[in-house]
Formats: structure tokens, sequence, C-alpha cells
């Protein structure tokens, strides 16, 4: 009886108080923020790339007769190369959604094991933005070649 009683004491003393909760909560503040805008920006990308294939598959099955078909199946290759951008600046936006992920992990461990040290949150927030940073690049290429197709018009 008496070691149910300790072990429902120390049950108790590991629940949070109020204060440590807020300092979980704070410390998980900037990569919760970085976790949504990279949510937001993978929204973006596959918005865009299901417009475009979309837009492919329109170009694909248009009726040869129409007088603009040729000019519009010549746009074929640049829209699979805007797409195959696109793609990629998903994928890597995802990994780093992961990786940011797994950086709110570490960061709410470490506070509510009250650890003076966030072991590996900071390579994790590094391979976070250069995924970021990647893929942003690659977003970058895709817009410039849109630019490019909207300039022959």
């Amino acid at each position: 009886m008496a070691g149910g009683v300790e072990a429902m004491g120390s049950l108790i003393e590991s629940i949070p108080d109020a204060d440590r909760l807020a300092r979980i909560f704070g410390q998980a503040a900037a990569p919760a923020f970085l976790l949504a805008g990279v949510a937001a920006f993978v929204s973006v990308l596959l918005t865009r790339l299901h417009t475009l294939i979309d837009r492919m598959r329109t170009v694909t099955f248009m009726d040869p007769a129409l007088p603009s078909a040729a000019a519009q199946k010549a746009t074929l290759p640049l829209l699979k190369q805007r797409a195959a951008l696109l793609q990629g600046a998903a994928h890597l936006a995802l990994l780093a959604a992961i990786a940011t992920t797994l950086l709110l992990l570490v960061m709410v461990a470490s506070a509510a094991l009250q650890s003076r040290h966030a072991f590996g949150a900071l390579p994790l927030f590094g391979i976070a933005a250069l995924l970021l940073g990647l893929a942003l690049h690659r977003f970058a290429q895709e817009i410039r070649l849109a630019l490019t197709e909207i300039r022959q018009f």
C-alpha cells in the first residue's frame, strides 16, 4: 500500500505545473510557427502543381483541328519542366516539415524533461532551413519559367 502511495506521489510530481507548461509551450512556439509556414508553402506548391497538371491534361487532349492546338501543344515540354520543379520543391518542403516536426518534438521533450540543452535541435533547425531554402530555390526556378511563358504571349 505504501508503495502505491509513493508511486502516486511520484506521478503527481512529474505532472508539469502551469509555469513549466508555459515554458514548454514557449520553447515550442518558434518551431510550431515555422511548421505552419512550411505547411502553407506546401499548400501553395501543390495548388500550383494541380493547376499545371490540369492545364497539361487540357492541352494533351485538345482537338488537333483547333487553330491554337499546335501552339498549345508546343508548350507541353515547358509545362512538364515546371511540373518537375514544383514536384521537387514540394518534396523538399515536406522533408523540411518533417525536420521541423522532429525539432518541435526535441524542444518539447527537452523542456518537459527540464534538460538544460536541447540535444539535436541545432542540426535539425539547420537541416530544416537548408531544405526549405532548396525548396524556395526550386519554386523560384518554376516562377522564372512561368514568367518566360507569359512573356511569349
